[in-house]
């Protein structure tokens, strides 16, 4: 919403001078997520009421934690998302942009304004702690 408020405060010949205004929302989405990824660890923010279980919804619904696993288990899911959770701001942005969401390296690169060995860099870092973060886990047999 704060991308989009931003986007209509400008005016109209400020957004026909933007080359891009999906990139440009992209961006700025990007930028704004970061930030307040980072004010709330810095602010230590800890929710005081009560949890509320995240909703499961059909299994039929889940892809599974692996590329094209239509079968594999929801709670290797869940557990991958809560591993992505755990991972840094700036890791867990590149991880989500390129294998969720099919960004290349150089878009990425323009996104979180850095070089594209450094968005490969925390690509693979992310890799490697999610692999890491994994292995902690039970596999389904054993959660069982």
């Amino acid at each position: 919403q704060e991308t989009f408020a931003r986007w209509t405060a400008m005016t109209p010949e400020q957004q026909d001078a933007i080359d891009s205004p999906g990139a440009w929302l992209t961006t700025v989405a990007s930028r704004l997520c970061l930030d307040l990824l980072g004010s709330a660890r810095a602010r230590r923010e800890r929710y005081v009421g009560e949890w509320i279980p995240e909703p499961l919804p059909d299994p039929t619904e889940w892809t599974g934690g692996q590329p094209g696993g239509a079968t594999a288990d929801p709670v290797d899911r869940v557990t991958l998302e809560r591993a992505v959770a755990l991972l840094p701001p700036g890791y867990r942005m590149v991880f989500v942009l390129h294998d969720v969401e099919g960004f290349e390296h150089n878009e990425i690169a323009t996104l979180l304004d850095c070089s594209i060995g450094n968005s490969k860099s925390q690509l693979h870092k992310a890799r490697l702690k999610l692999r890491e973060a994994l292995r902690t886990y039970p596999k389904t047999e054993a959660r069982r």
